[in-house]
């Protein structure tokens, strides 16, 4: 019996020092050694940001076994950084982890009760405050004036007078390459007659001219490229004052038409 023991306990013990050098080889072998992450930053900020993110990664996760690593936690690592998205997240085993990650393009600013301005992207997520509207690649982000919207840090705004505003910044931005060179604000506004309409927004652009579009969540593709056309023709001086209006028409039998009026330098009141 003495000797049957013996030969267990042997036999545990020589068990326990095989699978510690497996286990010892296991973690040489699938030990995270590279982090490579492929960035696509828009502005000097952002490629700053991106340094700062891949020194984050590799304090976190250099050394870490690629076997039980979990990926969520990456995910909440890069989460930290509001002006980012990540776009794929992989393991190469035995050693490597791959990420893709991408700057968020600043778009839209609203100015916040505590004078602060909450910064939203080109989807409409909304990224994080400002203390001034300024765009981190350069100049100012679109300020939406009149809206009400229910702003929640990494969620995108699914106000529906927003996404309507949002698809005529597009039009400018598929026309001009960026809607910011030539949009300035867009206001959400109650027309002064009640045959206007329940309301319409007010697109002011940086050379002075103002588009006012009434009903703006009605026929929003049309009256938006309507509205670039039309801004497209002004030439010279027309191009720096002045206002043009675009309305959908009521009469019989003009359902879905609408009617861009003529471009007249004296600014109503």
């Amino acid at each position: 019996m003495q000797t049957k023991k013996k030969v267990l306990i042997i036999t545990a013990v020589g068990l326990a020092l095989l699978l510690a050098v497996i286990g010892a080889a296991f973690n040489a072998i699938f030990t995270v050694t590279e982090i490579s992450v492929d960035f696509h930053p828009v502005s000097a900020e952002g490629e700053r940001d991106s340094y700062a993110l891949q020194e984050e990664l590799q304090n976190n996760f250099l050394g870490h076994s690629s076997a039980f690593l979990d990926l969520d936690d990456v995910k909440s690592l890069v989460s930290r950084y509001p002006g980012f998205e990540l776009t794929s997240v992989s393991k190469k085993y035995p050693t490597k982890i791959v990420l893709s990650v991408e700057e968020r393009r600043e778009l839209f600013a609203v100015q916040k009760e505590n004078g602060l301005y909450a910064i939203l992207d080109e989807n409409g997520r909304y990224l994080y405050d400002k203390e001034e509207n300024v765009n981190r690649s350069s100049g100012e982000n679109i300020l939406l004036e009149g809206f009400s919207l229910s702003l929640r840090a990494g969620e995108q705004v699914n106000d529906i007078n927003f996404l309507a505003a949002n698809a005529y910044v597009k039009a400018f931005s598929e026309t001009f390459g960026s809607a910011r060179s030539d949009v300035r604000s867009v206001v959400l506004a109650e027309p002064g007659s009640a045959l206007a309409g329940a309301s319409y927004m007010q697109i002011m652009t940086r050379g002075g001219v103002r588009i006012d579009i009434y009903e703006p969540c009605n026929l929003t593709q049309e009256k938006a490229d309507a509205a670039v056309d039309k801004y497209l023709s002004l030439e010279g001086v027309e191009r720096l004052c002045g206002f043009f209006d675009i309305v959908e028409l009521i009469t019989p039998g003009s359902e879905g038409q609408i009617s861009v009026s003529e471009h007249r330098t004296d600014m109503p009141i």
